[in-house]
């Protein structure tokens, strides 16, 4: 998991898998590892954002509404392949053409 945080990653175990997580703004990146090798590459999005006061049988809150777009890879693959997998997948989303 050394690779993971190399590159900026929070580490964390989640039922069974190894998790990565990384923000950027309004942008998250998680990376999901299992035992076996499976990968899935998680980006979230946040699109929009929006509060304000109201009531809601008789309590006074705030309201909040959230729009999210999410885009998600799948693949099976080697410890030693996640740098320039990660480094791709972000570049993906930087604009740039994938490594």
């Amino acid at each position: 998991m050394e690779a993971l945080e190399a590159l900026g990653y929070e580490v964390f175990q989640e039922e069974g898998y190894w998790v990565g997580e990384k923000r950027r703004g309004g942008l998250l990146l998680r990376v999901y590892l299992s035992p076996q090798g499976d990968v899935r590459l998680l980006k979230r999005r946040l699109l929009l954002e929006e509060a304000e006061e109201r009531s809601l049988g008789g309590f006074s809150g705030t309201w909040a509404r959230r729009r999210w777009e999410e885009a998600d890879f799948f693949t099976v693959a080697p410890l030693e392949a996640l740098p320039g997998l990660l480094l791709a997948w972000e570049a993906l989303d930087a604009g740039e053409a994938a490594p």
